[in-house]
């Protein structure tokens, strides 16, 4: 879970049983290439309301398992965690190896 995403959204995803890993605890202020490169090695799907990220993956090419980029108008949490579970139920258990937008009411999946 990047930093942007906050800490509430991390243990969300805890609470519904996922290994989830946030990072303002295990690496505070990295930058986003380096919490890429983190969740590649820890083969994690990266979950992010930064759109940074899309540069790295598609214009740098940079390795990643997964991308879930949360584009919302509401960016409060009870709002992320209501999208973030769309997008889990929506999946399908595809994450791994796709780039995924959610916009609310819209969810993009793009095979990386």
């Amino acid at each position: 879970m990047d930093e942007s995403t906050g800490r509430k959204v991390h243990e969300f995803l805890e609470s519904l049983g996922f290994d989830s890993s946030y990072v303002g605890d295990v690496m505070r202020s990295a930058t986003d290439a380096e919490v890429m490169e983190t969740a590649a090695k820890q083969g994690r799907i990266l979950v992010t309301n930064d759109k940074g990220f899309g540069q790295l993956v598609y214009n740098l090419r940079k390795p990643v398992t997964g991308v879930i980029l949360l584009r919302l108008e509401d960016e409060g949490v009870e709002n992320k965690k209501n999208v973030l579970r769309q997008v889990l139920e929506k999946s399908g258990g595809e994450l791994e190896n796709h780039f995924i937008i959610a916009t609310g009411n819209i969810i993009k999946k793009r095979k990386l």
